[in-house]
């Protein structure tokens, strides 16, 4: 486990406590306490992520990284770490030189990153968010999972082990582009926009499963929202009516007891289950084909970047509007239904 003795917050820059609640960037492994990273809301050791560096511990006196030269063992990359690693499975510490089983996220003497892709815990993994001890103080590996998707570089998450960073492309534009469009939420879609660009179509999305037609809307797609409530209105109508019928807000209708009645009944609400089950597993991409569009189009018809941007952020994100809109409607219609079966009928 890392240890942070006299080592410093790279916020506030004070020297962490016996007891501090330490978290790290799974990118670079700077550590922060909690509230500071909270406070900055991504990992501010820029320079690291630029270089494709791990953050390393101030050299002690006494240490290994105070009787060595240091210096020239910042400057290897991370291909020439791994060249080092022998068949026994030992990696030298590039901080200090101490050597590591491989396997390990840390160094066992002086505490800085050795695999980075253990470090971090790996996007969406049992590791990810989970808390540590190593007998003198608590640290976390701050990942999507934990805190419901805290931030970090650039706000930008692990697919796997694959980082995302704002200028990877992603079936013609930019995470960056994406994640300034998506806004909220962003750790959760820009993994998925990239496994369906190299062709994936399928996830899971619970909010959709749940709530079909009014996450739609929340998500701006306003005619796949209108097509959700006309086929929740048309697949609820032989349950509306029926309910009409038992409360006695319409005159008894002898083909409501009848078997087939019965039947339509139970196949359109199987149906209205199936379509609930559809939306869930295909709402992200459906998502996806959207941010696609919306994107290209602002781009093809503004060329300043900084217009385009502006526009990609308005006509993307959510609206709660649009939600309370799309109630209403929905309601007025289902009103409008059962006042109809009660006058006709």
């Amino acid at each position: 486990m890392p240890n942070y003795d006299g080592q410093s917050c790279t916020s506030c820059r004070e020297v962490f406590k016996q007891g501090d609640d330490i978290v790290v960037c799974p990118t670079c492994g700077s550590p922060y306490h909690r509230e500071c990273y909270k406070k900055e809301g991504k990992c501010i050791n820029t320079i690291l992520h630029e270089n494709g560096e791990s953050w390393r511990p101030e050299p002690l006196a006494g240490s290994h990284a105070a009787a060595e030269d240091i210096g020239n063992t910042h400057e290897k990359t991370l291909s020439e770490e791994a060249a080092e690693q022998n068949t026994d499975g030992v990696v030298k510490c590039r901080n200090c030189g101490a050597e590591n089983n491989a396997q390990s996220p840390f160094c066992s003497v002086c505490g800085a990153p050795i695999n980075m892709e253990k470090a971090a815990g790996g996007f969406g993994s049992a590791n990810a968010g989970q808390s540590y001890w190593n007998g003198q103080r608590q640290y976390t590996n701050y990942d999507q999972s934990a805190g419901n998707g805290q931030p970090f570089f650039g706000g930008m998450p692990f697919a796997g082990a694959q980082p995302i960073n704002n200028d990877m492309d992603i079936d013609g534009n930019t995470a960056g582009e994406y994640a300034k469009y998506v806004r909220s939420n962003r750790f959760y879609f820009l993994p998925k926009f990239l496994r369906f660009a190299k062709g994936g179509v399928a996830s899971f999305n619970f909010s959709a499963f749940f709530f079909p037609q009014l996450y739609f809307f929340y998500r701006k797609m306003i005619l796949t929202g209108v097509v959700m409530i006309l086929l929740d209105i048309i697949l609820s109508t032989p349950y509306a009516l029926f309910v009409l019928e038992t409360n006695g807000f319409i005159s008894h209708i002898s083909a409501f007891s009848q078997p087939w009645f019965v039947q339509l009944l139970n196949g359109f609400s199987f149906v209205a289950y199936l379509l609930k089950i559809a939306v869930g597993i295909f709402a992200n991409y459906l998502y996806y084909r959207k941010a696609k569009r919306d994107v290209d189009m602002i781009k093809h018809t503004i060329t300043e970047k900084t217009t385009q941007d502006a526009r990609i952020a308005g006509l993307g994100g959510v609206s709660w509007a649009y939600v309370v809109a799309g109630v209403i409607a929905e309601t007025i219609a289902l009103t409008a239904l059962m006042l109809a079966g009660i006058i006709l009928l």
